[in-house]
């Protein structure tokens, strides 16, 4: 009974509180790390991103391989810089079409 009366404490103890939002305020819930969270936003920040959500959902043109340190083609077959840097020029595999169907 007293093991029974101590977990209840302590459970109630460690419950946490949280405020409700104003109305019109959108919450967000900060993702936890774990070893594969179905995450599948482009748009997560630098370092949160995992395989395959940067480049099995959506389609590179080139992927970093971090371990050699430079691009692989994926839907390009090649790049390179022109005009001094100022336009990027990439030649795409034969039958890659964009999303509107071009």
């Amino acid at each position: 009974m007293l093991t029974l009366l101590a977990l209840l404490a302590i459970q109630g103890g460690c419950k946490r509180e949280r405020p409700d939002a104003p109305t019109g305020t959108l919450t967000v819930s900060v993702e936890q790390q774990a070893a594969w969270i179905r995450n599948f936003n482009p748009l997560v920040a630098a370092g949160g991103a995992r395989w395959p959500t940067a480049g099995g959902v959506y389609e590179p043109l080139l992927v970093f391989n971090s371990i050699r340190g430079d691009y692989v083609p994926w839907l390009a077959t090649d790049y390179r810089w022109l005009n001094a840097n100022r336009t990027l020029e990439v030649t795409l595999r034969d039958g890659v079409k964009w999303s509107d169907g071009r």
